[in-house]
């Protein structure tokens, strides 16, 4: 198989073989990945035969393959070995290899066709903004004028892990009811605070932290600045 360069899509990509009943098969890296397509696909730039963008299989005979909980793997495919996505192994021509390497904080530890896999979540996008608005994921929009503390987003169902991400206004006097002064994220068991007129930095679980930052191992990213 040779590749140049890929159209950039948004859609899922994959490349490899499979035979029949997926008794022996192997998908290139960076498959399913953003990594696929685009000038700089994995496909295009790497090699199973150091010659980029060139993939040679023998598929005359399957490949010898590893065993792991004593189910078959095949050569070059990869897998998290629990529910946690913490360790991933890899069936080498040496054996299986793990090591440490979880899920990104862009993605979700889900159950796949073998044991664990890492799964992108679409972002999405809310903001607070005015006197206040709240703009919903649906770019609809939603007016607080109260002092009190409304729920922004929280998690509704069990795919994704627990999280709550609240605001609170502050009162301006009579002329003005109130203004967002304060947004506070509650994720991995940690609570993040974004303060108005705080400016490069956020305050993590009741300490102010430079921005930016990451939190349980890349899970959690903040953004260059805080509340302004």
């Amino acid at each position: 198989m040779n590749y140049g360069i890929i159209a950039s899509t948004s859609r899922n990509v994959q490349a490899g073989y499979d035979t029949i009943n997926s008794e022996h098969h192997y998908t290139i890296p960076g498959s399913f990945s953003s990594a696929a397509t685009g000038s700089n696909s994995n496909f295009r730039l790497s090699s199973n035969i150091d010659v980029p963008g060139r993939w040679a299989f023998r598929t005359d005979h399957g490949s010898r393959g590893c065993t792991f909980n004593g189910e078959p793997v095949q050569l070059g495919d990869s897998f998290w070995s629990d529910s946690t996505c913490a360790q991933k192994c890899t069936c080498t021509t040496t054996g299986l290899q793990c090591s440490n390497q979880p899920c990104s904080f862009s993605q979700v530890c889900m159950p796949d066709s073998f044991q664990f896999s890492c799964q992108t979540v679409q972002r999405q996008t809310c903001t607070v903004s005015g006197d206040p608005h709240y703009y919903t994921f649906d770019n609809k929009v939603f007016s607080f004028q109260g002092t009190c503390t409304y729920v922004l987003s929280e998690q509704c169902q069990n795919e994704l892990p627990y999280f709550r991400v609240e605001a609170k206004n502050e009162h301006l006097g009579s002329t003005r009811v109130s203004w967002t002064g304060l947004v506070k994220v509650f994720v991995y068991n940690e609570t993040i605070e974004l303060v108005k007129r705080t400016t490069g930095k956020a305050k993590v679980n009741g300490n102010f932290v430079a921005t930016p930052f990451s939190l349980n191992q890349d899970r959690v990213q903040s953004i260059s600045q805080a509340c302004q």
